[in-house]
């Protein structure tokens, strides 16, 4: 059930109205809603939205790959799905955002959790490539102290 969530649709709205790169980082609890939110949010909007599990890295790419292909068509990453963060997330960049700029990743730390070097990763090619798009990222996790140490932390790569 989806309740009492009018002021963060609002201003989620807001910012999809906005020009140029956007990134939102969502985190608390579990069982209080975020991944609801972002779903009725994004339910009239051409997006992407990935849940991530606690699966392997060769996995998680697998299954990213396979969200890609569905909404791009692109028949090679049936046979070929990302081998890397940093191929997944440059074709993101270079071949998505111009017609997909939601992209909602959720659960983000069960992605580190495989791939420590993430954080830097999506900082590298947000520098490289995000700024100058109309992407509009959002990172959604529960795991509070992970979410605030090592995404929003001053020594976090997306601090900033």
């Amino acid at each position: 059930m989806f309740v009492n969530r009018i002021e963060e649709l609002n201003y989620l709205e807001k910012i999809q109205k906005e020009q140029g790169a956007r990134f939102v980082i969502m985190y608390g609890r579990r069982r209080i809603g975020k991944t609801e939110l972002l779903r009725q949010f994004s339910k009239d909007k051409k997006h992407l939205f990935f849940s991530s599990d606690l699966s392997s890295e060769q996995e998680q790419l697998k299954q990213f790959s396979e969200k890609v292909f569905q909404l791009t068509g692109e028949s090679f990453l049936q046979t070929q799905p990302f081998g890397s963060w940093e191929a997944l997330l440059r074709y993101i960049f270079d071949h998505l955002v111009s017609k997909t700029p939601l992209i909602i990743i959720d659960e983000f730390p069960y992605l580190c959790i495989s791939n420590p070097a993430l954080p830097s990763i999506l900082q590298k090619i947000w520098d490289e490539k995000g700024k100058e798009s109309n992407i509009f990222l959002i990172l959604c996790g529960s795991y509070m102290s992970f979410m605030e140490k090592e995404v929003l932390g001053s020594k976090s790569p997306l601090f900033g």
